[in-house]
């Protein structure tokens, strides 16, 4: 079991046997669950109301361990043998069954807690009026309790004030009395689980989201009834909470809360004067103790919003939010809180807030952690609902429970009670109308001596309302005193300090006729200043005013020789970059350039800035011819300094327009790739010659490395050579066993990546790049042939290997059969394939095709060139 999870209650030294040993004191710390079976092996033991049990805890423990634990009874543990009962006073009814005030019959034990144990009683009242639940629980207190005079007298106090608890979410008290030497309260029965089980039961998953909800609402909501009555729980924990079958969740064991004095007036304060404060004993629980009490500070509702925060974190969770460390030790270990994804931003933040270690950054009271949490309007009308019930539920106990003698008494005590308010408030009415002719007094005129009789006066009225004549008097005391340094003020020549003063004066009820003659002195005196001062002031402007429309106009001269000098270098310097040289620093010279002109004159800026970006278009084109690759460097920084101009975003350079036909033969330096989305490279390309234009074809067959980049993208894409897996394959081999259709797909999708139209050659296209190589076609290319130890033709070679034709294109012929659109739309495949003799393998070779997927058919492509 947890340590942490259990209340401790530290009694002093002198009440355990000083020749016991260190381990057989019992700290009455752990909680015992116990068998409604073993009742009865319990009562035919040693163990009875009048002996104890004689056995030690560890025994008791194990044998509630070998029963199962009964689901319906709960109470907190301590060790059932410090709780006895007084052998006169108690009887034994027809069954052997112990009986209390003639009243009571105690049945099963159900459990020992902290102040004692708990049993399940039948009232003999009940029964004889054929009441169809007849059962409560019935709290004797033990040795430990009932020894301590201070403990026993505040525990009556607590259970009268648990009587004013009467609320559906808190566990009903009906009565405290005793029976000779016994102590006992008389509770609600309830049938259901405690929620320390629940949850145990529930370790690291916490309850679904509506069944969490709803424990939190119950439960907040007796917590801020309880408040509301100025008393904190102060051992707020889940083994303190009940899950009833059929009445929610109810929150019980207020033994340890204590009374906090209200703040509404010191009338009230006197009434609640905490005679003994039962946490003084030392009782809390340290995984749900907030860290002032574990500081031993004194006693605040945020001190049960640190355990309702805790108590919600595993309802949510499954888990304590500091895994049981005590406050004070999870702030020195820097422990933090881990995220319950469960719940919405607001909550999250409601709860992480209630959390808090320091009670100054800690929610204040529980009200504001469920209106943080469940928002505002929606718990108003929970709340709301619930302080009826809990009123009707008042009224009901009391008048069920109050005998003629508590009513004489009570009488008796309100009488007194009364009497003591009434001289203690005169007592204080003569001592703060003392105070406030003390105040008046003083000689002293401030502001803040205004504010102190403000304050007293106020004191003073909730205190003697009917005084008014008091009142009145200090007011136009007041008055006097203020008039009277307002007069002191006009004779200083301190006229806004006289205003101010008269003004404060006429708020005290002032002698209007000499309030009026002293303000219209003051205002005849400074208007007569104001005149002076006016009139000296207005020469002064004068002079002044034309002093500086002199020096502006010199100013704004210089300025604009120099701002037009600035613009007459700074367009020179633009037009200096204009001029598309090898060195044309856009993002440099030029961008300063132009910022600085956008400075010196934002509408001329913006008249030649088109301009500015119409040449800088022309240089793009220009420099495109030369190199490419600095065109488009240039045309980038160019749409940079200038994004709204439309002609440079639509402008876009051909990485190929600068090759010459045929020059494909000479080098790497004359091939080209367009850029694809994403920043891969397309097929690499050479430039012919077609009729009287120029065309980019493939400098070979698409490879199936080319090919499988588009499968990458499109799920449609499957190769039927490649059902061996896509990783096994040489995939520098040349594409094929694809049909015209993922032929298609692919030219769309490199279309579409590059910006350029991507297609199949046509025939004449094809012819056009082969005519070089008719009769004169390379002996080693790829096509059947079987010469001796010689073989050729028998596989296909990667698709980029191989002597280039004189135009610069590999593998031309042989292979595979390259694919070219004929006329009418149909499809012819050119060049020969692998499979075919060698003599018949030739760029003129030429059959019909379907379109449809082969295993010597591939292709190559082609576009068509900008510019």
């Amino acid at each position: 079991m947890d340590v942490d999870d259990k209340t401790k209650i530290v009694l002093p030294v002198s009440q355990h046997s000083k020749d016991a040993a260190p381990d057989e004191i019992v700290e009455g710390d752990e909680t015992v669950f116990i068998d409604k079976n073993l009742v009865g092996k319990i009562k035919n033991s040693n163990f009875s109301m009048g002996s104890g049990f004689s056995g030690s805890q560890d025994e008791l423990v194990q044998k509630s361990q070998l029963e199962s634990v009964d689901a319906t009874t709960f109470a907190p543990s301590i060790n059932p043998s410090s709780v006895s009962a007084p052998e006169n006073s108690t009887n034994k009814g027809n069954n052997d069954s112990f009986v209390i005030k003639n009243r009571f019959e105690l049945g099963e034990l159900l459990g020992a807690g902290g102040m004692g144990a708990v049993y399940k009683a039948t009232d003999r009242r009940k029964l004889e009026a054929s009441d169809k639940n007849p059962f409560v629980a019935i709290k004797v207190l033990n040795d430990d309790f009932r020894s301590h005079p201070d403990a026993l007298i505040s525990l009556q106090r607590e259970a009268r004030k648990s009587q004013t608890l009467a609320h559906p979410n808190i566990v009903n008290v009906y009565d405290f009395d005793r029976d000779g030497d016994m102590v006992f309260m008389t509770m609600e029965y309830l049938v259901g689980d405690p929620l320390d089980v629940l949850l145990r039961e529930r370790s690291g998953v916490g309850f679904s989201t509506e069944n969490a909800l709803s424990i939190l609402r119950d439960i907040s909501d007796a917590l801020i009834y309880a408040h509301s009555h100025n008393i904190i729980h102060s051992d707020f924990k889940p083994g303190n909470i009940f899950v009833t079958e059929n009445n929610g969740s109810k929150v019980f064991d207020f033994g340890i809360s204590k009374a906090v004095k209200p703040s509404d007036s010191f009338v009230s304060s006197i009434n609640d004067h905490t005679v003994f404060d039962a946490a003084s004993l030392g009782a809390l629980t340290p995984a749900y103790a907030s860290l002032e009490m574990l500081q031993g500070k004194d006693p605040a509702p945020a001190d049960d919003v640190y355990a309702l925060a805790c108590v919600a974190y595993e309802l949510f969770s499954g888990q304590h939010p500091y895994n049981k460390t005590p406050a004070d030790k999870a702030l020195e270990q820097k422990l933090s809180l881990k995220r319950i994804k469960s719940l919405d931003r607001r909550q999250w933040r409601a709860l992480e807030r209630a959390l808090n270690f320091p009670r100054e950054t800690r929610t204040e009271s529980v009200l504001a952690f469920t209106e943080e949490f469940f928002g505002k309007a929606r718990w108003g009308v929970w709340l709301g609902a619930a302080a009826i019930a809990g009123v009707s539920l008042v009224g009901a106990i009391s008048a069920a429970n109050y005998t003629a003698t508590t009513i004489d008494e009570n009488a008796l005590k309100k009488e007194v009670q009364v009497e003591l308010e009434q001289q203690l408030l005169a007592d204080r009415i003569v001592e703060k109308r003392e105070g406030l002719y003390r105040l008046l007094n003083l000689g002293v005129v401030s502001a803040a001596w205004e504010a102190d009789i403000r304050r007293a006066i106020a004191d003073y009225a909730r205190l003697a309302p009917e005084d008014k004549n008091t009142q009145a008097d200090v007011r136009q005391g007041v008055a006097r005193n203020l008039i009277e340094a307002a007069a002191v003020s006009i004779e200083a020549g301190r006229f806004e300090e006289t205003e101010a003063l008269l003004q404060r004066a006429g708020s005290w009820q002032a002698n209007e006729q000499e309030l009026s003659r002293l303000q219209a002195s003051v205002a005849q005196q400074q208007q007569d200043q104001k005149d002076k001062i006016l009139r000296e002031k207005a020469i002064q402007q004068q002079q002044q005013q034309a002093r500086e429309a002199r020096r502006r106009k010199d100013i704004e001269q210089q300025q604009q020789r120099s701002r037009q000098q600035s613009i007459a270098t700074v367009m020179s310097a633009i037009e200096q970059q204009l001029r598309c040289g090898s060195s044309i620093d856009v993002p440099g010279k030029l961008a300063t350039s132009v910022v600085r002109l956008r400075g010196l004159d934002a509408s001329l800026a913006k008249r030649v800035e088109p301009n500015i970006a119409a040449d800088l278009n022309q240089c793009v084109t220009k420099l495109s011819l030369s190199s490419p690759q600095l065109a488009q460097t240039v045309l980038n920084h160019a749409r940079a300094l200038f994004p709204h101009q439309s002609m440079l975003a639509q402008t876009k350079i051909d990485f190929c327009n600068h090759l010459k036909a045929g020059s494909g033969a000479r080098g790497e330096r004359f091939t080209c790739r367009d850029k694809l989305i994403g920043g891969e490279q397309g097929p690499k390309l050479v430039v012919v010659s077609s009729g009287d234009q120029r065309l980019a074809i493939g400098q070979a067959e698409v490879s199936i490395e080319e090919f499988d980049r588009y499968c990458d993208t499109d799920s449609a894409c499957s190769l039927p050579s490649w059902s061996g897996g896509r990783a096994s394959i040489d995939k520098s081999l040349p594409v094929h066993n694809v049909d015209t259709s993922m032929i298609d797909g692919y030219l769309e999708w490199l279309s579409v990546s590059s910006g350029y139209h991507y297609r199949l050659p046509t025939e004449t296209e094809w012819r056009q790049a082969a005519r070089l190589d008719v009769g004169k076609e390379n002996p080693d290319r790829n096509c059947h042939l079987r010469f001796g130890a010689i073989q050729k033709g028998s596989e296909f070679v990667a698709a980029k290997s191989g002597k280039a034709s004189r135009q610069g294109l590999i593998n031309l012929v042989g292979n595979v059969q390259e694919l070219a659109t004929a006329a009418q739309g149909n499809l012819v495949a050119l060049g020969g394939a692998r499979t075919d003799p060698m003599s018949r393998c030739l760029a003129t070779t030429e059959r019909v095709h379907s379109g449809n997927a082969d295993e010597i058919t591939g292709f190559r492509v082609v576009r068509d060139i900008r510019g």
